[in-house]
């Protein structure tokens, strides 16, 4: 069977705890950039100053993208929609209204730190 996730617990909050989550999300995607680089730019890229700082996650070639931002590799697959897409994009459009009720499966895609 497919693996479905279950909505997260602030996700039915009061709506001054959704936003505050919110905020903090879109606060921590912010620290990193939002390039998209295979293994050996982002370490030729990263090598020094503030860049050095950051944090990758690597992906095999041809990895899903978020169809939303389409800069982040995409982690979960909306089973209504049928679109793909990174954690804060899945967040940002599916935690309110009709679409808060659509049922995601995790994308099995093997990712490695690097």
């Amino acid at each position: 069977g497919a693996n479905r996730e279950a909505k997260p617990e602030w996700a039915s909050s009061s709506p001054a705890n959704f936003w505050k989550k919110l905020s903090e999300i879109v606060e921590e995607s912010q620290d990193e950039c939002t390039d998209t680089y295979c293994a050996a730019h982002y370490k030729s890229v990263h090598r020094k100053g503030r860049r050095a700082a950051h944090h990758w996650v690597g992906f095999r070639a041809r990895a899903p993208v978020c169809v939303i931002c389409e800069t982040r590799v995409a982690e979960k697959h909306c089973d209504v929609c049928n679109d793909d897409l990174c954690t804060p994009c899945q967040v940002a459009t599916h935690l309110r209204g009709k679409k808060h009720k659509h049922t995601f499966t995790v994308i099995k895609e093997p990712l490695e730190e690097g």
